[in-house]
């Protein structure tokens, strides 16, 4: 097995714009016959593209939360709401075992988010 052609091949099919295209069109994308690329997609091959996308997505997630909380900051009370059901989402999905105390400068910033939070909401209700 060529390991650069396998590399572009996986590459290629962790792309999130390649999602959904026939193994026809990756073929040709790769410069390769869709037999030629049949031939790669063993069970190891497919293993390292679910890793690889779910790399990608997890690249993109943190990417979507930044410019969220940016909005958030800006007092986007939208963007506030999913950003707390985000962390509620992050701090939910960790098992027990792998909790761990929030450092000093955590607290503060969260303390300093929440309280930013709330003096957004409270404005935002006294607006007529």
């Amino acid at each position: 097995m060529n390991m650069r052609l396998k590399e572009k091949i996986v590459d290629i099919l962790c792309t999130p714009e390649h999602e959904g295209k026939t193994q026809k069109a990756l073929a040709q994308l790769v410069g390769i016959s869709a037999r030629t690329l049949q031939n790669y997609l063993t069970p190891e091959v497919m293993n390292e593209v679910r890793k690889g996308r779910l790399l990608v997505m997890g690249q993109s997630l943190q990417l979507i939360d930044r410019a969220v909380y940016r909005k958030a900051l800006d007092g986007d009370m939208t963007a506030a709401r999913i950003i707390y059901n985000r962390w509620d989402q992050l701090r939910d999905s960790e098992k027990p075992a792998e909790q761990h105390p929030l450092t000093e400068k955590e607290e503060q910033e969260l303390q300093r988010l929440e309280k930013q939070v709330q003096e957004l909401e409270n404005g935002q209700n006294n607006q007529p």
